[in-house]
């Protein structure tokens, strides 16, 4: 492994100035500055000129000595290079001249000594070990990158000579000498068998299995010290591939496999990074069966040879270089958790990311099973039994918001199989579930724990002691009970002879435990002969009685037990290891197959219009469940609900969903007639409004709302009164009235000038407004006496002030101390109404007052209210005085067809039930009290926090480039929501300029959700592209 040299930065004036010296008098720069850079054997500085504002060049001095042909051959590479892969030319390293005919390798003396030293063009970034995470779009970059690099150097193969071997070598098919040689080196006994028995099992039969694959000129060393990055803000792309020192003829894979290895290091899920580099090598030059064969093997052996050179260069055996150490640690941690790893999954992986066959085998074997006849497994043929669905959005495991248990859906199931007759309810194969709920079905990934949600066999349900029959001939490999809860219990699995004769396998899991006395390995059955019968519950790891029933092509060494689920992110390597065994039960098919999000966002484009917002639009997320805090994607991935405010009581509460299933199922219709279930509803919601406010109408949405309490406001003016007063970047709605009304929508992307009769009063923000401070209250409130005085001298009134009183698309402003109570109040003195929009902020989101307004002491005259009101059903309210509500009533007849329906008021009074009953007011209040809380060492830790503000749980967190300018960093808010989307946890942006993190979670959330929440923001506001970019070096 060789040096980072031309991009990185260095480390300060060279002591001697040996470096500085060569700049000047070997290549005559005016050079200021030599900076150091670490290294292998050779030397290498940052030489910089006067003015130092950035590197002019990186100085090489060949200390390791290489022969002149072999520096002017790279030379002549790089010359060719640049022509023949013109696409990545700004990548790679270019040699420099100082004059135009000057020959760019210099013989100069350093230290003491005559060498050579060469100047190269300086490529800005930083090497890839420094910066974190790796996107999956940077490694599918840098392998795209090689790729062309490859297709480009194979044209070049013939005319390389290769350079001396040094000691050691770094060559890839070298591995198992250099390691072997310093098998002594290695600190313990765990780490010197693990590298013996790789060396034994494979990688000493490599260079025989890549003999005949194609073989060309190759980078050879794509450590992740060889490839540069660069971080703009919020970012992080490739920019540099450096050091062709080790350009070597050899397996063109090795190219991949090497820069997959150093992928590998410091992941938690180094497979999948590996996977990465692959996809995007294989898109640039396909990459063949044999090589992907061999690639991962070839990507151990590098790990392998990388730790072996290290622990011989350690300190305790008198290394002395400190660069030689720093891959060994996570080199070692990537190579004893890929060891975990059988090479036919990963290799399966690697396919599936190159976007062919994961198992090639599959299809094979499909057609073989298709044209045989089995015997069959419950002694009956299963043509006409039941098909059971069991995925995670499925109503037989789903009810009344919460899933049900396994006795309930299993007695649905036996109903069906008796009423039809048949020998058991089938399931489906490729199946996303969500019934295994516990850290034993989970595997490790970049971004937190993945679930395993994804079934590999087929059950079927029928009752206790139901025979299970071999479908085959078959020998048995093993007996095993499997005890753990949601496992196997008494498994058995058979061995069976397949398409020409190849070996593949059948697992009988959930079994009764007499089947452990009976089989052992190596008795042969025949087709029919008797395997074992369904066991009960109690020892069939407490499922219902039931088989599963899984085809294993490739058992992977295991015996005894074997994943029956798996996690999504593997799915089709698993799937092609594990097909579909409908062929052995007599069926057509068995498999539910994978949500094709993709296709579904396709679909979205084409039929709804395109302004029709949606989160994350590069990666979208399909949503199919919610429950609690949390929501479920197609893939069973679970996610933390930080954003949502409509499930108000959470998703599903099963007291809301019941109240609607119940009144659904009774009456629903319009409020033309008396119903005892609106009028207890009203009295409930009046219960909790201010005593003036007696009169309620009912709508479907906050936009209706907002839309009646201006046409109410109107009606009630006094003749001449037809101005309104509304807040900069506030929002009440979409519809024409309600848009006219929102500064945040008329004066953004789309929009228009204010509306005649539209005042725009200033955001009352205390932190970044026009006016600052905890007691700006009364300045903004003089804001509003200008304009209405300066109304009254132009003869005009206001009939309204339409006011949030925590306006959220203004970035989750609080205004400061007696605002909204001042505000209203002048209106009200100049003769208009105060409307207090409650859409966001109502039924005791902030914790201290069911209504926000109540919070700052503001007596409205009509509060509109909505999202949170039905929990998710549309259900929203307009409440006023009775004075008002009779003049309103003097014109045109008031009515709303869907508003305050039977069922919109059933759920509206569990809402208001659950409110009260889970004293969910005291807990938003709490919870916001730990967001404040655990947010404040943030603060101080990460200085793009400019603010952190709201009240219980509404909540905004504002980023910003410069603390000092406080330039509003909202690229920045957009990496963090998506950041924190990837490791499980939703949130938004909003403000003006995008760049504060909305927060406004169900009230239900509970300290772990907000100490979750912290956590995970604190994780990726420690990310390079936010705690480190580029332009803060």
């Amino acid at each position: 492994m060789q040096p980072s040299e031309e991009g990185q930065t260095g480390t300060g004036p060279d002591a001697d100035g040996s470096g500085l010296a060569v700049a000047r008098e070997g290549f005559g720069l005016d050079a200021s500055l030599a900076s150091p850079l670490p290294g292998d054997v050779d030397r290498n500085f940052l030489v910089y000129t006067s003015d130092r504002r950035a590197p002019a060049a990186v100085l090489k001095v060949f200390t390791s000595r290489p022969s002149r042909a072999a520096l002017e051959q790279q030379r002549e590479l790089f010359d060719a290079l640049a022509s023949r892969a013109p696409s990545i030319a700004t990548l790679l390293p270019v040699l420099l001249r100082p004059g135009e005919h000057e020959d760019p390798i210099r013989s100069v003396e350093f230290e003491g000594s005559t060498v050579d030293a060469a100047l190269y063009r300086y490529l800005p970034g930083r090497p890839l070990a420094e910066v974190h995470p790796h996107p999956p779009a940077l490694l599918k970059e840098l392998g795209r990158t090689l790729g062309v690099l490859d297709l480009a150097l194979a044209e070049l193969s013939q005319a390389f000579v290769p350079p001396a071997k040094a000691s050691p070598s770094w060559q890839l098919m070298d591995g198992p000498d250099t390691i072997e040689q310093r098998l002594g080196f290695v600190a313990t006994g765990a780490r010197q068998d693990l590298l013996n028995r790789h060396l034994g099992s494979s990688w000493r039969t490599l260079a025989g299995r890549v003999a005949e694959l194609p073989h060309q000129l190759i980078h050879h060393d794509a450590n992740d010290y060889n490839v540069l990055v660069q971080v703009p803000a919020g970012s992080i792309h490739l920019s540099g591939l450096i050091d062709f020192g080790d350009a070597a003829v050899a397996p063109r894979v090795g190219e991949v496999a090497i820069a997959a290895a150093y992928a590998a290091l410091g992941k938690r899920d180094p497979l999948s990074a590996m996977a990465h580099v692959v996809a995007g090598y294989h898109a640039a030059a396909p990459l063949s069966d044999g090589e992907l064969a061999v690639l991962f093997e070839l990507a151990l052996l590098r790990l392998g040879t990388s730790v072996a050179i290290s622990s011989e260069r350690a300190p305790e055996h008198g290394g002395e270089n400190d660069y030689h150490q720093v891959s060994a640690a996570p080199a070692w941690s990537a190579l004893e958790a890929l060891d975990l790893i059988h090479p036919a999954l990963a290799t399966a992986v690697l396919r599936d990311a190159a976007g062919i066959a994961p198992v090639p085998r599959a299809a094979a074997f499909q057609r073989w099973a298709r044209g045989e006849t089995f015997a069959p497994v419950l002694g009956r043929p299963l043509g006409d039994a039941p098909r059971v669905d069991l995925s995670l959005d499925s109503p037989l495991t789903v009810e009344g918001g919460r899933e049900r248990p396994f006795s309930a859906w299993a007695a649905d199931l036996e109903a069906r199989r008796v009423a039809g007759g048949a020998p058991a309810a089938v399931g489906h194969h490729d199946e996303t579930r969500l019934l295994y709920r516990s850290e034993a079905f989970a595997e490790a990934r970049e971004d937190g724990p993945e679930p395993r949600t994804v079934h590999l066999g087929v059950d079927l349900f029928a009752p206790e002691g139901t025979d299970v029959l071999a479908p085959l001939a078959a020998k048995v490999l093993s007996v095993q009970r499997n005890p753990a809860p949601l496992d196997y219990g008494p498994t058995v699995i058979l061995e069976h002879e397949g398409e020409g004769g190849r070996p593949f396998f059948t697992l009988y899991g959930h079994l009764d435990e007499e089947v452990l006395g009976r089989l052992h390995p190596g008795v042969v059955l025949r087709a029919g002969d008797h395997v074992g019968r369904f066991g009960p519950e109690s020892v069939n790891g407490g499922w219902p009685p039931h088989l599963h029933f899984q085809v294993i092509l490739d058992r992977l060494d295991r015996s005894g037990d074997f994943p029956g689920v798996a996690a999504p992110t593997w799915r089709r390597a698993w799937t092609g290891l594990c097909p579909d065994p409908a062929p052995l039960l007599g069926l057509d098919s068995c498999d539910a197959g994978e949500a094709d999000t993709d296709a579904l966002y396709v679909e979205r484009r084409a039929t709804f219009c395109r302004s029709m917002s949606i989160h994350h639009e590069s990666a979208p997320l399909q949503i199919v469940r919610g429950e609690g805090t949390t929501l479920f994607d197609a893939e069973g991935r679970a996610f933390l609900d930080a954003v949502n405010n409509v499930p108000h009581v959470g998703h599903c509460h099963p007291r809301v969903v019941a109240a609607g299933q119940r009144q659904m199922g009774l009456l629903n219709t319009n409020t033309r007639y008396l119903h005892e279930g609106l009028h207890r509803y009203a009295e409930s919601l009046r219960a909790k409004l201010p005593d003036h406010l007696d009169v309620l109408y009912f709508v479907c949405s906050g936009s209706e709302a907002n839309e009646l309490a201006l046409r109410i406001a109107r009606a009630s003016a006094p003749p001449g009164a037809g101005e309104l007063l509304v807040q900069e970047h506030g929002y009440h709605g979409h519809t024409g009235a309600t848009v006219e009304a929102s500064h945040y929508k008329f004066a953004g992307r789309g929009g228009f000038e204010p509306a005649p009769g539209v005042h725009v009063i200033p955001i009352p923000d205390p932190v970044a407004g026009v006016h600052r401070g905890s007691d700006s209250g009364p300045l903004y409130v003089a804001e509003i006496q200008s304009i209405l005085d300066r109304l009254a001298a132009e003869g005009r009134a206001p009939f309204a002030m339409l006011a949030e009183a925590i306006i959220g698309c203004g970035g989750q402003v609080v205004p400061p101390k007696g605002y909204l109570r001042g505000a209203f109040e002048a209106v009200q003195a100049a003769g208009g109404l105060a409307i207090a929009d409650e859409v966001q902020v109502g039924f005791g989101r902030v914790g201290t007052h069911f209504w926000a307004f109540d919070e700052q002491g503001a007596r409205p005259d009509i509060v509109t209210m909505g999202k949170p009101m039905g929990n998710g059903h549309p259900l929203a309210a307009v409440a006023t005085t009775r004075e008002i509500a009779d003049r309103f009533a003097g014109g045109m007849e008031f009515f709303a067809t869907f508003g305050g329906n039977h069922v919109s008021a059933a759920i509206g009074q569990a809402v208001l039930d659950v409110i009260d009953d889970e004293g969910l007011l005291e807990r938003a209040r709490r919870a916001g009290e730990v967001f404040f809380e655990e947010m404040a060492p943030l603060v101080q830790r990460h200085p793009v926090i400019s603010d952190v503000r709201g009240r219980g749980l509404y909540l905004g967190v504002e980023l910003v480039r410069d603390p000092a300018t406080r330039e509003p960093a909202g690229d920045l808010a957009r990496y963090v929501s998506l950041r924190m989307r990837q490791k499980g946890v939703l949130i938004g942006t909003d403000g003006p300029q995008g760049n504060v993190l909305k927060i406004k979670p169900p009230i239900t959330f509970t300290d772990a959700d907000v100490r979750r929440l912290v956590a995970t923001l604190d994780a990726v506001l420690s990310e390079t592209p936010i705690a480190a970019p580029d332009s803060a070096r």
